[in-house]
């Protein structure tokens, strides 16, 4: 087909693309998620580095009263994590009861923090693992893992500028601890503004 020679038609093809191009930015912008995930992984280096392999459940955790130390309800939430605000509180609590595919900016990840994404068909089946534990069968399944970390929803303010996740990180049937970290953007990069300890075990 010959390429449309008139101005207007030109003028309407060139419209067309910028307005993609705008929409794609825009779609990008209201999903931080992927970001605010990789800033936290990014955290776990603030001590030094961290030896061994982080082993990541791809499906994310949702928050109950036995699952994350009892943040059902945005008081409890103000008082473990007070400079977080009621509007990214109370999304906390919408998005964190659900569960979905975690999404990682892997790219952002910084590559001295070594992790891998375990399948939900891979954790079940080393749940139903008999005779072993299934502590024991993760342990022999992931030799170099330090644990395996589970991630909640990430909330989110309106400006997305503020973010709150809960995470907890398992290894071994009496092994473990829980914990909540608020995320704060700055300059166009996602940091962890505070982290605040819930159980251990």
């Amino acid at each position: 087909m010959p390429f449309p020679r008139s101005p207007s038609r030109i003028l309407m093809i060139f419209a067309m693309l910028c307005l993609s191009v705008t929409a794609l930015a825009a779609d990008v912008t209201r999903d931080p998620e992927p970001p605010v995930l990789a800033a936290l992984l990014n955290s776990f280096l603030k001590d030094g580095p961290v030896t061994g392999t982080l082993v990541i459940a791809e499906q994310t955790i949702a928050i109950t009263d036995k699952s994350s130390g009892g943040l059902t309800n945005a008081k409890d939430v103000k008082e473990s994590v007070a400079e977080a605000s009621t509007e990214v509180i109370l999304d906390f609590l919408k998005v964190g009861r659900q569960q979905a595919t975690l999404r990682i900016a892997r790219a952002q990840v910084n590559s001295q923090l070594h992790f891998l994404i375990a399948s939900r068909a891979v954790l079940e089946r080393l749940e139903r693992s008999t005779p072993e534990t299934p502590g024991a069968a993760f342990k022999r399944f992931y030799p170099d893992s330090l644990g395996l970390l589970q991630i909640s929803r990430v909330g989110l303010n309106a400006a997305n500028n503020e973010a709150l996740v809960y995470w907890q990180i398992t290894c071994g049937m009496l092994c473990g601890s829980g914990h909540i970290s608020l995320m704060r953007l700055h300059d166009g990069v996602w940091r962890e503004a505070k982290q605040e300890d819930l159980w251990f075990r």
